[in-house]
């Protein structure tokens, strides 16, 4: 009986064969499953006593698939971050209009901004960041400045509206964010990672605030 004789590249191709590649749904599933098991290992116990074989067997995936589809543990730690940061309260600012006060509008404005800086989930990820700082030096850096700059950005184009109406002179409206948010905001935040009892502001100091806002920055540019 004659034997059939196969070609290594027909036996290579056979093998590639036989498990077709996930689809895109599929390896976004596992992503997700990786952050979420990351996310949960971070947070209880501490992102340098976690390795990424513990965070494969509990996303069961392997150390392989989590290079793969996130990167590595530095890649997987800003993941994580802007996974958690990504889950946290989502912004709806009164948009502007020719016949609303701009200091109403700025008062909810900053009053979303100081209750998201106290929500439990974000501070719980601010704390966890401060503990990676000096292991992560470059790491911190980066999700720190990223956070910074997206909620910079969310705030910048409201002034946009505001300098568009002419109730803003013409300036830079991301400095314009960044001073708003120190004005009303300020280190609310940071204090209460640390575990420093932080009260919500009442709104005679949101409005002596965004006044200060007003009057010390926005008319010296005008």
């Amino acid at each position: 009986m004659m034997s059939r004789i196969v070609a290594p590249n027909a036996l290579a191709e056979h093998r590639t064969r036989g498990r077709p590649p996930l689809s895109s749904d599929a390896l976004s599933l596992r992503r997700d499953r990786i952050l979420g098991a990351a996310t949960k290992m971070f947070v209880e116990r501490g992102f340098s006593s976690v390795t990424l074989s513990e965070v494969g067997a509990a996303a069961g995936v392997t150390k392989k698939t989590i290079y793969e589809l996130v990167g590595d543990k530095d890649a997987l730690f800003r993941a994580v971050c802007n996974s958690m940061r990504a889950e946290g309260p989502s912004f709806r600012f009164e948009i502007a209009t020719e016949d609303s006060d701009p200091s109403d509008v700025l008062h909810k404005m900053a009053r979303q901004l100081i209750e998201h800086s106290l929500d439990k989930r974000l501070t719980t990820l601010e704390r966890a960041v401060m503990a990676e700082a000096t292991r992560r030096e470059a790491a911190v850096s980066e999700v720190i400045t990223e956070g910074r700059d997206n909620l910079f950005r969310v705030i910048a184009r409201l002034f946009d509206v505001f300098v568009e109406q002419g109730v803003f002179p013409p300036l830079d409206t991301i400095t314009a964010a960044r001073m708003f948010y120190d004005a009303t905001v300020g280190t609310r935040g940071f204090r209460a990672a640390l575990g420093a009892p932080v009260e919500p502001a009442d709104d005679d100091e949101i409005a002596m605030r965004v006044t200060m806002f007003l009057k010390g920055y926005i008319e010296q540019i005008a």
